[in-house]
């Protein structure tokens, strides 16, 4: 496989460990309609008929069910709201295997909810339904807890950060220096915004553009290293058609060419690549390795409408 000894065994391997993720947890909403004809109301807005619709789990919530959909354990910890749509994400949860009690209900903060409007398998539009305010101190105090216990239990740490209020400094710095105590790798895909509350963790996942903002560089071969150094961690950039480039903090480079595939939907790639890559490394393998699978893994889902999964067996199929 490309040169790097990837053994059938090391990808069932990842259905053997389990992964804490900490992070903004999501509700896609999607609503699938056609144009029937043109509003009276306005000559340029069309009509839509509403044909179904479905909610998927999104954000940190879609890295732990890539997770399971791997075979592996996961503990998800984050907050959804005392709302509407509170029973519709624990049922969700539930379906795929994914406990809840680690996730902090909140008072205050609406549980995060993106709704995608389809209309001939074509996204037309986007409603975010969000809070982007930090929690008070006791919901991150309790949130901490959570995360603390789960931790005991996790082989690996996911940060799946979108900016939405749920990672503190407080809660960040106490995660890694645990972490670090224990031993137990630290990944991050992480939002330009929050960059400062990352240093230190082992490796972080920015995809091209965001490492552009991180960094202040266009340049890729100024970027990986300004990321190493701001960092201290390795960094792998995914570029979608080009692949991904991981640099390291020992100087070692390596571009991996994307899985040579037609892209339908992005949405949630970043989840599936960063949940592959965690398991693979908390198994053991290298990072050029686990960088490999990660990204096979992300191309699989590409070619999926919507948010979705890749199974052992897709990757498998894709490799062997």
């Amino acid at each position: 496989m490309s040169g790097l000894n990837i053994k059938p065994e090391s990808i069932s391997a990842l259905a053997g460990k389990t992964a804490l993720v900490v992070g903004d947890i999501m509700l896609d909403r999607y609503t699938f309609g056609e144009i029937t004809r043109v509003s009276p109301e306005s000559a340029a807005a069309p009509v839509v008929k509403k044909i179904k619709e479905k909610f998927v789990l999104g954000g940190a919530a879609n890295v732990a069910s890539n997770i399971v959909g791997l075979g592996a354990q996961v503990y998800l910890c984050g907050v959804i709201g005392q709302d509407q749509y509170k029973e519709i994400v624990i049922s969700l949860l539930n379906e795929r295997g994914i406990n809840s009690d680690s996730i902090l209900l909140s008072q205050e903060k609406p549980t995060t909810v993106k709704q995608r409007l389809i209309v001939n398998n074509r996204q037309i539009a986007r409603i975010d339904d969000e809070s982007t305010a930090p929690l008070d101190k006791e919901e991150d105090r309790k949130l901490l807890v959570y995360i603390i216990k789960a931790l005991e239990k996790s082989d690996v740490i996911i940060f799946s950060d979108y900016a939405k209020g749920v990672i503190s400094k407080n809660l960040a710095s106490n995660i890694i220096n645990l972490a670090k105590k224990k031993n137990k790798k630290i990944i991050g895909d992480i939002k330009p915004i929050n960059k400062s509350l990352f240093r230190d963790i082992d490796v972080i996942t920015p995809n091209i553009k965001e490492a552009e903002e991180l960094s202040g560089e266009k340049d890729l071969s100024k970027i990986g290293p300004k990321l190493v150094s701001d960092f201290n961690a390795d960094v792998i950039i995914t570029r979608g058609a080009d692949g991904a480039s991981l640099f390291c903090k020992n100087g070692d480079i390596h571009h991996l060419p994307a899985h040579g595939a037609q892209a339908f939907d992005v949405t949630g790639a970043g989840d599936t690549f960063v949940a592959t890559l965690s398991l693979a490394l908390a198994t053991g393998q290298s990072l050029p390795q686990s960088t490999f699978l990660a990204n096979c893994a992300s191309s699989i889902v590409v070619r999926k409408i919507g948010t979705d999964i890749v199974s052992l067996a897709e990757i498998k199929k894709e490799l062997l």
